[in-house]
This record gives structure tokens, C-alpha cells and sequence, in this order.
């Protein structure tokens, strides 16, 4: 099975699969299954069990991740020329033109907004968390390579999207929306604050890592007493669905042991991540399992509200978005190159 480094560098861009291929690699849609999972997780959690309607959250997430990463390559277009590792980027080969980049754009805005409008119009709540999402999704965008506040503005927008749409169906609070807040919390920033930051360590302008003493050297990752903090980070992580458990009373042992094992499963990746010896791909790959597998345990963990059914189905529709978007998108099942 061909990697996605052994594409030619100069593909035939006449080609139908190859536009697809572009228009794929510029919107991010490999990695939109989390998203649409997390929009319809908060209705979930919030009652929702009507699938027609849960399909609707599901398409909601689907506009807003297309939207928001496509702002994303659009507004870093003049760094990502210069990064050797981001020459492959649909929009920098010139694949795509910017023109039609940002029209691409407005066209998933104008849906993700009405959508969410439809949704949520009957709470304040609800539409203020939509604006709060969207906002804080276009202040990342403007500010991932300028500026260390970047991480919150992420680590907000993909909190509130959930909160988005739990409110749109209810008006009160309750344990296991919170939690799922606290627990997306704890992932945005370890997702963004350490494994992107690793992938871009020798390239971002504006880098927390390196500016807490990370560098590389001869090939060598020197992380330095910060490797202990981000131990701590993920572990905090963790031991929210490890509370969660311990109040609900462990409804089930079943997702309770799982779960711990998705957490054993997350310590074996992080030492894959914090390797000696420091190589971009196989940074870029392991960060997708620790994804993967902190995905899983965050829908393990709300399986006394969901149900063994509902779990699985949302545990293997992402996992077969992914494995045919990456094999359409990359040419591999479980290896993109972003």
C-alpha cells in the first residue's frame, strides 16, 4: 500500500480524483468525523434521540469543521509557503486557487450559521454558545501563529460546540455535560498546546513548546522537565472519566475497564510522541492515535447515559469516516499527512 509520501510531487491536476483529492485535503474532512460525533454528542447528552434530528447535529459539525479549517489553511496561506513540511498543502502547491478557497469558505459558513440559528434559536443559551464557537473558532484561525492565546481560543470553540448543542434542546445543566466540557477541555489543550506544537515544533513562529525550552538537535527531541508537565496534562485528563465513574457509582464495569484501558493505551502513545529520536511523520501519526483513542474513552465514558448501542454506533461510524476519507484523501487507512 502506497504512504502518502510516495505521491508524485506534481499530480495531473486535471484529473477528477485529483481535485477531489485537493478539495479533501484543504477542508480536513478525515478529521470532521470528531466533530460531527461532538455535535451530536452534546444533543445526546442533552435527550435528542430522534435520528433524523441527530443526522441534522451531525451535518451542523460537518459545515463548521469544513468552515473552520478551511479559515484556518486560508489565514496561515503565508507562513505554511514557507514550512518544507506544508509544501504538500492543496492550497499552497497551487491545487487550489485562494480565490476559489475563500469562496469555498463562505459557502460551508453560510450553512453552518443558518443551521445553527434553526437549532438553537428557541434558547438564548444555546445561540449565545454558537456565537461563542464560531468567534472563538475565527479568533484561533487569526492567531495560531502570532499569538500563545491561541490554545484557549481552540480549546473554547471545541467546548462550546457541544454546549451549542445540548442547550438547543434543553435549558438546564447536568452532571454528564459538564464533565463532557471539562474532559474536552483537558483534550483541546493537550491536542493543540503539545501535539500541535510538537508536529510544528521546528516551524510555527510562535511555538509554546519551544518557548518552554523544547528544541531539536542532530535529530534529537529535547523536551527537558516539561515532558513531566504534559505527563500530568493527559493524566488530568483521565482522571475526569475516572470521577465521573467513581459518582456514578461505575454503572458499568465494563466501560469502566475500557476505559482504563484506552488509558493504558494513551500512556504507550504518548512515550511513541516524546521519542528521542524526532521524526515529523511519525510525530504527526501518533498524534492521530492519541486522538483516536482519547476520542473512544470520552464516548466509553457516557455509556450509562447512552446506552451499549448508541456507544458503538458512535464508535464505529467515525472509525469508518476516517479509515475511507484517509484512504481517499492520503492513500493509507490511518496515516494522514496533516
Amino acid at each position: 500500500m502506497p504512504e502518502a509520501s510516495d505521491w508524485p510531487d506534481k499530480e495531473s491536476e486535471k484529473a477528477p480524483t485529483v481535485k477531489l483529492r485537493n478539495w479533501l485535503t484543504f477542508l480536513r474532512i478525515h478529521t470532521s468525523n470528531i466533530t460531527q460525533v461532538g455535535a451530536m454528542l452534546g444533543a445526546l447528552l442533552g435527550g435528542v434521540r430522534d435520528v433524523p434530528l441527530l443526522v441534522l447535529y451531525a451535518v451542523w459539525g460537518f459545515c463548521y469543521h469544513a468552515w473552520g479549517f478551511s479559515d484556518n489553511n486560508i489565514e496561515d496561506y503565508e507562513y505554511d509557503k514557507t514550512d518544507p513540511a506544508k509544501q504538500h498543502f492543496a492550497l499552497i502547491k497551487g491545487a487550489i486557487p485562494l480565490s476559489k478557497a475563500k469562496l469555498v469558505n463562505y459557502l460551508f459558513f453560510l450553512p453552518m450559521l443558518g443551521i445553527g440559528l434553526f437549532l438553537g434559536y428557541s434558547n438564548p443559551a444555546s445561540i449565545a454558545f454558537l456565537f461563542v464557537t464560531i468567534t472563538a473558532g475565527m479568533l484561533y484561525n487569526r492567531a495560531c501563529k502570532k499569538s500563545l492565546l491561541a490554545t484557549i481560543y481552540i480549546t473554547l470553540a471545541f467546548v462550546s460546540g457541544p454546549l451549542f448543542t445540548y442547550f438547543s434542546v434543553t435549558k438546564d445543566w447536568n452532571f454528564p455535560i459538564i464533565t463532557l466540557a471539562i474532559y474536552l477541555g483537558f483534550v483541546m489543550f493537550f491536542q493543540i498546546a503539545f501535539e500541535g506544537y510538537l508536529k510544528d515544533l521546528q516551524s510555527d513562529p510562535v511555538n509554546l513548546l519551544r518557548k518552554m525550552g523544547a528544541h531539536v538537535k542532530d535529530g534529537k527531541l529535547h523536551l527537558g522537565k516539561q515532558k513531566a508537565f504534559w505527563i500530568i496534562v493527559k493524566f488530568a485528563n483521565l482522571l475526569v472519566g475516572i470521577v465521573y465513574f467513581w459518582i456514578i457509582g461505575i454503572h458499568d464495569q465494563t466501560a469502566f475497564i475500557l476505559y482504563l484501558l484506552l488509558g493504558i493505551g494513551m500512556a504507550v502513545v504518548y512515550d511513541l510522541l516524546v521519542k528521542e529520536n524526532f521524526d515529523n511523520k511519525k510525530v504527526t501519526s501518533n498524534a492521530a492515535r492519541m486522538e483516536i483513542l482519547t476520542f473512544f474513552a470520552m464516548i466509553i465514558m457516557f455509556q450509562n447515559v447512552l446506552g451499549w448501542i448508541t456507544v458503538v454506533i458512535l464508535l464505529v461510524y467515525p472509525i469508518l469516516w476516517f479509515i475511507c476519507l484517509n484512504k481517499v484523501t492520503w492513500g493509507t487507512f490511518l496515516r494522514p499527512r496533516v
